[in-house]
Formats: structure tokens, sequence, C-alpha cells
């Protein structure tokens, strides 16, 4: 770990997240600063990632049982979700938005009670809205400025 006292580049693996609190399950997991690597973990509760300086990476996670959203991208933060699992949340599976910019690859996005992925920054597009047109006007220089993201697999 470079920093050590702070853990800004930990790296965190194989371990199971459950709150507690049933009260508290849609922010079991709560970054606000660094770039950490969560690696084949399971969250059973809400995932907050917020800050322009925070950069985590999840890996071949599986985020569940939120009472709110699933995985929440937030202020200005740069995150990337690979190869995972949000499935069974309360609210929307992926939240985007006030300016993150998140890549979300090769994931499985599935049975929340709301959208899969919602963006909510002023007049962005969504992913439905992109879903219906054709591979080559979904790609990234097509979307406004505020969502320069990259979304691929199966969501």
């Amino acid at each position: 770990v470079r920093g050590f006292g702070s853990g800004e580049d930990a790296y965190v693996g194989n371990v199971s997240f459950r709150c507690r609190n049933e009260q508290m399950r849609g922010r079991c997991v709560y970054i606000v600063l660094g770039q950490p690597l969560i690696d084949h973990c399971v969250i059973e509760g809400g995932v907050v990632v917020g800050g322009g300086k925070t950069a985590p990476h999840f890996e071949s996670c599986c985020v569940h049982g939120s009472w709110g959203n699933g995985v929440h991208f937030t202020d200005h933060c740069r995150p990337s979700l690979r190869d995972s699992l949000v499935v069974k949340n309360r609210q929307h599976g992926v939240l985007v938005d006030r300016s993150s910019h998140p890549e979300i690859i090769s994931c499985t996005i599935r049975d929340n009670a709301a959208c899969g992925i919602r963006f909510f920054q002023g007049d962005c597009v969504s992913t439905a809205a992109l879903a219906g047109r054709p591979p080559e006007a979904r790609s990234r220089k097509d979307w406004p400025i505020g969502l320069l993201g990259r979304i691929a697999g199966n969501i």
C-alpha cells in the first residue's frame, strides 16, 4: 500500500461486506478518496463513491440487497466497475450524478426496482435512449459533454 497511513491505493479482495444495521443498507461501502481496488467482493448493501480525486476500481464484485441504489457514483468521481453483478436493489442498480465519469464494462445489472443505470446529470442521455440506436450512434463522441464514461457489456 502506497501512502501507508491513509490506504488511498489499497487492495481489498475476497471480502464480504454486510451492514449489521438493516437501516444502513443504502450505504454499506463509502469511498471518498483514493484509487482502491475492490476485487472479488460481495457487498450486501449499497456502494457510494464520491469526490473529484476518487477513482476506485471494482472488479468481479456482486452488489445486492441495498435499500437504496446498488452503486451511486457522485461528485466528479472517476470509478470503474468491471465484470460485476448489480442485482436486487430497491432503487437504481447504478446511479450516476454530479458530473461523475464512470467506466462500466462487462457488467450484469438486472432485477433492480428502478432503472438499471440512471444518469442524472442535466441534459445527458440515458442508456434507454441509446439502446434503440445503431452501434455507430452509441459511441461516446455522440454523448453530451457531461457524460464521458464508457458503458459496455450486458446492461
